[in-house]
This record gives structure tokens, sequence and C-alpha cells, in this order.
């Protein structure tokens, strides 16, 4: 499993499209929210920030395990 992960996690998440993604929809939802779309700006933020902390957040969850 260890493979599937280094390919989506370093390869993907962490690399050019993980960082291309996350800061798109940080910059998108902070523009929307700054538009008064409080529904739709905040999960936005809050999913590319997930994309850009994805290494940490799969890291923590496998100490749980």
């Amino acid at each position: 499993a260890y493979d599937v992960y280094d390919t989506f996690v370093n390869g993907i998440l962490n690399g050019p499209i993980g960082f291309v993604g996350g800061a798109a929809a940080v910059t998108y939802g902070g523009a929307v929210t700054a538009q008064g779309n409080y529904p739709m700006g905040i999960p936005a933020v809050l999913g590319g920030v997930i994309i850009l902390k994805a290494d940490a957040i799969t890291q923590t969850l496998g100490m749980l395990v």
C-alpha cells in the first residue's frame, strides 16, 4: 500500500498538481467569501487548505490507526 500512498500523496498532492489545486481553491474561496457568498466560499477555502496540508493530515490519521 506504500506505493499507492507514495504516488498519490507525494507525487500528486505534494507535487505541482496539488499545490496549484490548493492555491486555486483558497484563492477562489477567498474571493467568493469577500463577495458575501459564505456558504460557497468557506468550504472552498477549507478544501484548499486540506489539499495543501494533505501530507500532514495523512500522517496524523496514520498515527491514530
